[in-house]
């Protein structure tokens, strides 16, 4: 999804400024590179040098405890970050080009290498807890750098809660489309040969298979049968038009009762 790949640009300044429905996520950050950041230390020598009166002395233990999620530590927070930052900091941050807070925000960037997997970004233009410019500089730095398989995909006007369900669909279905060839059983031996493609699909269905009679049933992730037939010749078509986009599971069986399983993923 668009996460926080882009930091130096979109980590900044409008970070401190809009209310955030989960608020403990920018002290969680500043606290996680102060602890690790020499530069930060000697800036910042104490939390009071970075948060106001009574974040100051709230905030630090519930997150250096390790024991409360920031779900729990959100209730604890303002909902504006610029309410529990010290006015100064914000300012020194806002007008220093060099600051070293934005020397570390783009050195955590992950635009500076090339996926070598296939990577599907999703992102709304609507989200206003991740700048969904992240997601569109990823897909153009990645491809610049030359990754093989880098697409994105806009799901549109949709704040951050809303556009969390089409995303993960949209990912579960490209995943999934890309390990389609798995059976869950061996073709081998006793086992029933056959092929199907393309996978995903969205149209005609092509399947080859051994010779001979065999049942074919199409189930839903719910078990349930959408569609049977015979396939008599070694090579058949299947028309998926109107089958609803999703995970299907695809059984041939013979009349002695071998069978095997693929996964069909319809766009």
């Amino acid at each position: 999804m668009s996460g926080p790949y882009d930091l130096k640009n979109h980590g900044g300044c409008h970070a401190f400024q809009r209310s955030f429905a989960a608020p403990s996520y920018l002290p969680y950050l500043l606290l996680g590179y102060h602890s690790v950041y020499p530069s930060l230390q000697q800036l910042f020598p104490t939390p009071s040098s970075i948060f106001k009166s009574p974040y100051d002395s709230i905030l630090p233990p519930l997150y250096y405890s390790k024991n409360y999620s920031t779900g729990y530590i959100d209730q604890f927070c303002n909902p504006v970050p610029r309410n529990m930052i010290i006015d100064s900091v914000i300012d020194a941050f806002a007008n220093d080009t060099l600051h070293p807070l934005r020397l570390i925000l783009a050195e955590n960037d992950l635009l500076g290498w090339a996926p070598q997997a296939p990577v599907k970004i999703a992102y709304c233009t609507g989200d206003m807890q991740v700048n969904y410019l992240n997601g569109v500089r990823a897909d153009s730095a990645w491809n610049a750098n030359g990754a093989p398989d880098v697409t994105s995909q806009n799901f549109g006007n949709l704040d951050h809660g809303p556009c969390v369900e089409p995303a993960l669909t949209s990912a579960a279905l490209y995943l999934l489309g890309k390990v389609a060839g798995c059976t869950g059983i061996a073709e081998s031996g006793n086992a029933i040969a056959f092929r199907m493609y393309p996978n995903p699909a969205s149209g005609l269905l092509n399947i080859t298979k051994e010779e001979g009679v065999f049942t074919m049933t199409i189930a839903d992730l719910h078990g349930r049968t959408v569609y049977s037939r015979e396939l008599w010749l070694e090579k058949e078509t299947v028309d998926l038009q109107g089958y609803a986009p999703g995970v299907y599971s695809i059984q041939l069986t013979d009349t002695q009762g071998r069978m095997a399983h693929k996964k069909l993923v319809v766009q």
